[in-house]
C-alpha cells in the first residue's frame, strides 16, 4: 500500500499482500455518508492519473470523479447490490488532447468498501475502430464491385452489333464514361481501349494500340500467366464460348502489381470476329479480402492461445466451439464438451441462475452478462469461474451464439474467503465485546471507525454518528477541557487513560474509562483509538474476609490462591505462604519486592486505575466490607514467566473510618484459561465441520431428545431447526417403519443400539414420512457420548438419504433382466431363421436343377420359356440366400466384431472382379483395375471381399448403359498423419442423388426407381470398413451431375509388414 500503514481493523496481512500484488491500479472506496473516501491504493497507482485532480488518500469520490458522475453512480450501484461489475469509461487528455479508455472493474467488499480495479484498454479500442474501419472499407468496395458488374451488362447489349473498324460515337461515348476497362482484340491485337483500361495499367492508349499480337501477356505476373494464357486460348480454339470473372495479377509500368477481374466475349466485328472484353480493378477488395482472413487468423490464434477459457455456446446451450484453455479449467476434452450442454458441468447451485440471465439475454433483456460461478469438472472438483457473455445475432436478429469467456479465479475466491472469514471474525471481535471502541481524527473532529457497544450505549444511529463532531457532541465542557489535554497527552506519547462521563442520545451520563492510543493512517495522519469501559458498577461478588489472620492462612493454604494485605500505596504488609506455590517467592522474598516487580507495566496501570474507581465509590461508606472488586492481572513469577491471576479485593478502613489497608485474594487462573480456549477451539472446529458436512449430523442427549442438527440434516428431513431440535429420536411424529413399510422395532433404533452396546452403530436403515408426506429411505451411523464419569450422555448420529440410490438400484436391476431375456430370445430367433431359410432356399435350388435338366433335351418353346423362367427364380433365390448371409454377419458383427489383422488386398481384389465378370457374362462391361502397387497391405479381414463383392455388384445393378465402364482406381493416401490405401470405384450407371448420398449405408432405406430392399449391403460394407477404422463416401463421377454415374471412395488403414513375419 501507498503513504501508509495496514488498519489492521480493515485489512489482514493476506488481503494486503493479494492488493498490492495487483498488476493493475486498484482503489479502495469506504462508504462514508452519502459519499465514498478514498481509503487505500496499491502500487500500481504510482504512475497512474485520471484526470487533473491528485490521487490522494481521504479524497472524496464526489470530487474526484466530478467530470464523471457516471463512476461515483457506480460506486454506489456496486455498495447497494454487493455486485461485482464492469464498464469503459472515456476520457480526454488535456495536454495531448487524445483520447483515452478505461475499463473500471466494480467489486463490492460488506459492509462498507467497494473495491475497483482499472486497466488501460486505450490501444485495443483504437485497433477495434481500424478493424471496424477496414470493414466498412470492405462491405464499400463489394457494393461498388457489384454497381461495376451491373454498369458492364450495358455492354453486353452491343454483343450482337455490327461494329466498323472504329467504334461508333455512341458506344465511345458510353464506354469513355465507363468505371471499367474495355477493349476490342482482334486477332491477339488491340483494336480498340478506353481510358479506364489505359489508366489501370498505366500505358498510354496509343501505346497499348501499339503492341504487337499477344503482347498483353507479358505485362500479366509470371505466377499467373499459364493459367491465363491456357483459358485464352481454348476461347481462341472454340473450346469454350466466353471467359467470365477471370482473375489474375498484372505488372503495371510503375512496376506495381495490381488484381483485375477480366470477362470476354465474340462479337461481330468488320465483317469478321473479335473479342470483347471488361476489365476491372478489383485490387482494393482483394487486399481487404486478405486483411480480413489475415484478421480471422488473428483471431483464431488469439482464441486458441487465450490465457482465458473461451466457448461458444448455441442458443440451446450445447457447446460449438472451444478453446484450450477451457477445456483445461474443467478438465474436459472438446469432444466431451461438444456433446453436452453447459448446464451438465455447472454446480447444481447455479444452474437456475445461470439460465434465467441466458433466457433474459435470448429476450433481448440484458445485452451481455458477467457473473462469478462454479463448474463441476471432470474429476469432481469444483472450479470457480469469472464468466463475462455476449449473445452474438445473425442478420435476421435470431440468437446465432453466445461468447462466454472463462477466468479461473479458484485461487482468489479460496483467498477472499480467507479473507472475508479473518475480516468476519475482527468484526466479530470487534462488535461482540461489551467495551467501546472508537477511532477519529482529532483535526477534522470526524469518527472513522466504531463498534456496535458504541452504537447502542450511545443511543445514536451510524449515520448520525458519521456526522457529529467528535468528542464535542458526546461530553460536557469539563470532560473536553480534560479530554483536550488528554488528547495532547496521546499525540505526544502515544497513550493515556482518562474518564469521562458519555452523554447518551437521551441525555443519560455515563461514567467511562478510556484507554487511547495514537494511531498513524496510511497518509502519515495522527488518529485517535479509544477503548471505553463502563465502570458505573463494579462486580460485588467477594464476600467479607474475615480478620483472623488465622483464617487468612487457612484460605491460603488450601487453594489455588493466596491472600495479601497492602498499605493504600500498594506495599505489601502481609501475603499467604502459598504464594510461593504460585509465583515462586518465599513469603520473605515477597515482602520486600516493589509493585514494579510484583506485576507488569499494563497490570499495574489496570490496578491503580481501579483501586482510584474503588475509593471514589467508598468516600461515603462506613462499612470496610461492602464491596468487593475483581479484576484479571498479570503477575510476575520468580523465574520470569507471566502468570494470570484473578484479583478479588476490598478496602478496609481504620478506627477513624478512612481508607487504612486493602485486602486481597489472588487466584492462579491458568488452567480455567487453557480449558475455555480449548472449549472455544474444539466448538468451533466442531461448528465448522457440521456447517460444510455434506451428510447430516445430529446430536441426542441421554434423554433422546434431539437438541443439534446441521443443515444437511435439516436439507435432508425437510424441516427447520427449530422443527428439530427439541423432538424425540422416536417420537410418533417420524412414522418410522422399516423399507417395507412394517414397523420397525423399537429396540433397533441406533438410540437404543448405542445406549445398550455404549459402542458406534452403522448403516441402521428404516424410512420415515416427511411434512409432504413423502416417504424417504435413511442410512444412519451413530456412535456414543459419555460425560466425566463415563456415564452414556447421548450420541452423535450422521444421516444420509438414500432413497434415490435404492431406487436406481432397482431399475438397474429390472433393466438388467429384460435386456438379458429380450437379447437371449432375439439370438435365438435369428439363429433359428438363418437355419430354416437356408434351407428352404437350397432345396428349391435343387429342385430347379433337376427339373432344368430333366427339360435340356425336350425342343418346345413353351417349355424353353419355362426353363428361362426356372432361371430367374434360380437368381432370385441365389440373391435371399446372400440376403441372409449379409444380415447375419451384420448381426454378428454388432454384437461383437471380428479381429482385425494384416492382410494382403490386390488379390481379394482381383477375385471380386474376376467373379463379377463370371457372374455378369450376360451383360456387356468393361472393369479396369488401375494399380501401381504390386502388394498391397492393409488392416482387415476376410470380410473385405464381402466390401468388394457389394460395390462391383451395385455398379452393374444400377447402370443402363449399353456398355458398362467401371475404373478401379488404387492410391496410397496420407490424412492427419495416417496412411491409408484409397480404393475407388468409378461407373457410368445411373448415379446417385444427393439427397441420398448418407441414406444409402443405412439400412431400411428404399432404393432407386421404387426398388424395395432393405439396403443391407451398403449398410453392411459401411459396418465393416468402420470396424476396420476406415471411412466410405459416394460422389458425382461428373461433378454436380448425379446422373453421369458414381464414384465410390474407400480408405482403409496400411497393415504392418511386421505382423506377418
Amino acid at each position: 500500500m501507498i503513504n501508509g500503514k495496514k488498519n489492521s481493523n480493515l485489512f489482514n496481512k493476506e488481503a494486503i499482500k493479494m492488493f498490492n500484488l495487483c498488476p493493475v491500479p486498484a482503489l479502495a472506496w469506504q462508504r462514508v455518508g452519502k459519499d465514498f473516501t478514498l481509503l487505500n491504493i496499491n502500487n500500481s497507482c504510482k504512475d497512474f492519473q485520471f484526470n487533473d485532480l491528485r490521487l490522494t488518500l481521504g479524497i472524496k469520490a464526489s470530487d474526484y470523479y466530478k467530470t464523471h458522475p457516471e463512476i461515483l453512480e457506480n460506486l454506489h450501484k456496486c455498495h447497494n447490490r454487493c455486485a461485482s461489475f464492469s464498464e469503459v469509461v472515456k476520457t480526454k487528455n488535456n495536454k495531448t488532447m487524445e483520447l483515452n479508455y478505461f475499463r473500471f472493474n466494480y467489486n463490492s467488499m460488506p459492509p462498507d468498501l467497494v473495491v475497483v480495479s482499472i486497466m488501460d484498454i486505450t490501444k485495443n479500442q483504437i485497433l477495434q475502430e481500424k478493424y471496424n474501419k477496414l470493414r466498412h472499407r470492405f462491405e464499400e468496395s463489394r457494393k461498388s464491385l457489384e454497381k461495376i458488374s451491373n454498369k458492364g451488362e450495358i455492354i453486353n447489349k452491343y454483343e450482337s452489333i455490327e461494329i466498323d473498324s472504329y467504334p461508333d460515337d455512341l458506344f465511345k461515348a458510353i464506354s469513355d464514361q465507363s468505371v471499367i476497362g474495355i477493349t476490342i482484340t482482334q486477332d491477339w491485337k488491340f483494336n480498340y481501349v478506353n481510358q479506364e483500361f489505359s489508366r489501370i495499367t498505366e500505358y498510354s492508349i496509343s501505346e497499348i494500340l501499339d503492341w504487337k499480337p499477344k503482347w498483353f501477356f507479358n505485362i500479366i505476373l509470371p505466377q499467373d500467366q499459364e493459367k491465363v494464357i491456357d483459358i485464352f486460348e481454348k476461347k481462341y480454339r472454340g473450346i469454350i464460348k466466353d471467359i467470365k470473372n477471370l482473375q489474375f495479377r498484372i505488372i503495371k509500368k510503375s512496376g506495381s502489381i495490381n488484381w483485375v477481374e477480366i470477362s470476354s466475349r465474340t462479337i461481330r466485328y468488320n465483317e469478321g470476329e473479335a473479342d470483347l472484353s471488361i476489365i476491372k480493378d478489383i485490387n482494393e477488395p482483394k487486399e481487404v479480402a486478405q486483411k480480413l482472413i489475415e484478421s480471422e487468423e488473428r483471431f483464431r490464434k488469439t482464441f486458441e492461445q487465450a490465457a482465458v477459457g473461451i466457448a461458444h455456446v448455441d442458443p440451446k446451450g450445447k457447446f460449438i466451439r472451444l478453446n484450450q484453455r477451457f477445456c483445461e479449467i474443467v478438465g474436459y476434452s472438446r469432444e466431451e464438451l461438444r456433446k453436452i450442454q453447459f448446464s451438465d458441468i455447472t454446480h447444481p447451485e447455479d444452474v437456475e441462475e445461470d439460465v434465467e440471465l441466458f433466457n433474459k439475454m435470448l429476450r433481448k433483456e440484458l445485452q451481455n452478462v458477467g457473473l462469478e460461478k462454479r463448474y463441476i469438472k471432470k474429476d469432481g472438483s469444483i472450479v470457480w469461474v469469472k464468466l463475462t457473455v455476449a449473445l452474438l445475432f445473425k442478420e435476421n436478429g435470431e440468437p446465432n451464439y453466445f461468447v462466454s469467456v472463462a477466468e479461473d479465479i479458484t485461487k482468489r475466491k479460496e483467498i477472499e474467503d480467507k479473507f472475508k472469514l479473518e475480516k468476519q471474525f475482527t468484526e466479530d471481535l470487534i462488535n461482540t465485546t461489551s467495551d467501546t471502541i472508537f477511532l477519529f481524527n482529532p483535526k477534522t473532529k470526524r469518527a472513522i471507525r466504531w463498534n456496535d457497544s458504541f452504537r447502542k450505549i450511545s443511543g445514536y444511529t451510524n449515520e448520525e454518528i458519521a456526522s457529529l463532531t467528535t468528542p464535542d457532541a458526546y461530553y460536557n465542557e469539563e470532560d473536553l477541557k480534560k479530554a483536550s489535554v488528554n488528547t495532547e497527552e496521546i499525540i505526544n506519547k502515544g497513550e493515556a487513560t482518562l474518564e469521562l462521563s458519555l452523554i447518551t442520545k437521551n441525555g443519560q451520563s455515563i461514567p467511562f474509562e478510556y484507554s487511547a492510543r495514537r494511531y498513524k493512517s496510511r497518509t502519515g495522519e495522527d488518529l485517535i483509538l479509544a477503548f471505553g469501559r463502563d465502570v458505573t458498577e463494579r462486580k460485588q461478588t467477594q464476600e467479607a474476609l474475615k480478620k483472623s489472620e488465622e483464617r487468612y492462612r487457612l484460605i491460603s493454604e488450601n487453594s489455588g490462591s493466596f491472600v495479601w494485605v497492602t498499605d493504600m500505596n500498594l506495599n505489601l504488609t502481609y501475603v499467604g505462604p502459598s504464594v510461593q506455590k504460585i509465583l515462586g517467592f518465599k513469603v520473605e522474598e515477597a515482602l520486600k519486592l516493589p509493585l514494579r516487580k510484583r506485576m507488569t507495566k499494563k497490570s499495574i496501570k489496570i490496578a491503580r486505575t481501579i483501586l482510584k474507581e474503588e475509593m471514589k465509590k467508598r468516600v461515603k461508606s462506613s462499612n470496610s466490607f461492602a464491596t468487593t472488586s475483581t479484576f484479571e492481572a498479570e503477575h510476575l513469577h520468580k523465574d520470569g514467566t507471566i502468570i494470570p491471576i484473578e484479583i478479588t479485593f476490598t478496602i478496609i478502613r481504620d478506627k477513624n473510618n478512612k481508607p487504612h489497608q486493602i485486602l486481597g485474594l489472588s487466584r492462579d487462573i491458568r488452567e480455567r484459561i487453557n480449558a475455555e480456549e480449548n472449549i472455544r477451539r474444539e466448538r468451533d472446529i466442531f461448528e465448522r465441520i457440521s456447517e460444510m458436512s455434506p451428510t447430516g449430523i445430529m446430536m441426542v442427549n441421554k434423554d433422546g431428545e434431539i437438541i443439534f442438527s446441521n443443515p444437511q440434516a435439516e436439507k435432508t428431513l425437510a424441516l427447520s431447526k427449530s422443527e428439530i431440535v427439541g423432538r424425540l429420536y422416536n417420537a410418533p411424529s417420524w412414522k418410522i417403519t422399516d423399507f417395507e413399510g412394517n414397523p420397525f422395532p423399537e429396540e433397533q433404533l441406533p438410540f437404543v443400539v448405542v445406549q445398550k452396546e455404549r459402542s458406534p452403530v452403522f448403516n441402521i436403515r428404516h424410512a420415515i414420512e416427511k411434512k409432504n408426506d413423502e416417504r424417504i429411505y435413511l442410512s444412519i451411523n451413530a456412535s456414543p457420548l459419555f460425560d466425566m464419569n463415563n456415564e452414556f450422555d447421548g450420541m452423535i448420529a450422521t444421516v444420509e438419504d438414500i432413497t434415490k440410490k435404492l431406487m436406481s438400484e432397482k431399475i438397474l436391476k429390472e433393466s438388467e433382466k429384460k435386456y438379458r431375456e429380450a437379447f437371449e430370445r432375439g439370438n435365438f430367433y435369428k439363429d433359428l431363421f438363418t437355419h430354416d431359410i437356408n434351407n428352404i432356399m437350397q432345396v428349391i435350388r435343387s429342385s430347379i436343377e433337376l427339373i432344368s435338366y430333366q427339360l435340356v433335351e425336350v425342343d418346345n418353346k413353351e417349355l424353353s420359356d419355362l426353363n428361362s423362367i426356372l432361371g430367374i427364380v434360380d437368381r432370385q433365390v441365389i440373391k435371399a440366400q446372400k440376403l441372409i448371409r449379409e444380415v447375419n454377419m451384420l448381426s454378428e458383427l454388432e454384437q461383437k466384431e471380428k479381429p482385425i489383422k494384416t492382410i494382403e488386398m490386390s488379390s481379394i481384389l482381383k477375385d471380386s472382379i474376376t467373379t463379377i465378370k463370371s457372374i455378369c457374362q450376360d451383360k456387356s462391361m468393361n472393369i479396369n483395375l488401375n494399380c501401381d502397387i504390386k502388394q498391397i497391405y492393409v488392416q482387415a479381414n476376410e470380410l473385405l471381399k464381402d466390401v468388394f463383392d457389394n460395390i462391383l455388384t451395385n455398379a452393374v445393378k444400377y447402370n443402363e448403359s449399353e456398355e458398362i465402364q467401371i475404373e478401379v482406381n488404387v492410391t496410397e493416401v496420407s490424412e492427419k498423419d495416417k496412411k491409408f490405401v484409397g480404393v475407388e470405384f468409378v461407373d457410368n450407371g445411373i448415379g446417385i442423388s444427393n439427397d441420398r448420398k448418407d441414406l444409402i449405408f443405412k439400412r431400411g432405406h428404399r432404393k432407386h426407381k421404387g426398388q424395395k430392399g432393405m439396403g443391407i449391403g451398403l449398410s453392411l460394407v459401411h459396418k465393416i470398413i468402420e470396424t476396420y477404422n476406415g471411412k466410405i463416401w459416394v460422389e458425382n463421377r461428373i461433378p454436380k451431375d448425379y446422373s453421369q454415374g458414381s464414384r465410390f471412395m474407400i480408405l482403409i488403414p496400411v497393415g504392418n509388414i511386421k505382423n506377418l513375419i
